[in-house]
């Protein structure tokens, strides 16, 4: 468990509150052999993201995949809360999945990030 005043948070949750608490994280533990969250495969062995996702929706899966959540990511692309949900709902449907874990686990997997 880590601490800083804020509350008591388990190494999964660290990042996701990390900016309330005033941390700056530049490594997650992973288990041996695993890839976390914030890792980014060298340009030579990624692979293209699908081609049914639009610029905009690639943009906010780059985001979701290192962590963040819609509000932030709303903040950073300077684009509302609504409309970066809308996105994820399209990315979801389109991906055949449910959840950012999900977007995350698939990244990984195809290597697109």
């Amino acid at each position: 468990m880590l601490t800083n005043g804020c509350t008591d948070y388990p190494m999964s949750l660290m990042r996701l509150r990390a900016e309330q608490c005033g941390w700056q994280i530049q490594w997650i533990a992973h288990e041996p052999g695993g890839t976390s969250v914030g890792d980014q495969l060298p340009a030579s062995e990624r692979q293209e993201m699908p081609p049914l996702l639009t610029e905009r929706e690639k943009e906010v899966l780059r985001h979701l995949v290192n962590g963040w959540d819609a509000k932030r990511i709303g903040l950073a692309l300077g684009i509302s809360y609504l409309t970066i949900r809308k996105h994820m709902d399209n990315i979801y449907h389109k991906l055949h999945i449910n959840s950012q874990a999900q977007a995350i686990s698939l990244a990984h997997k195809h290597k697109w990030l």
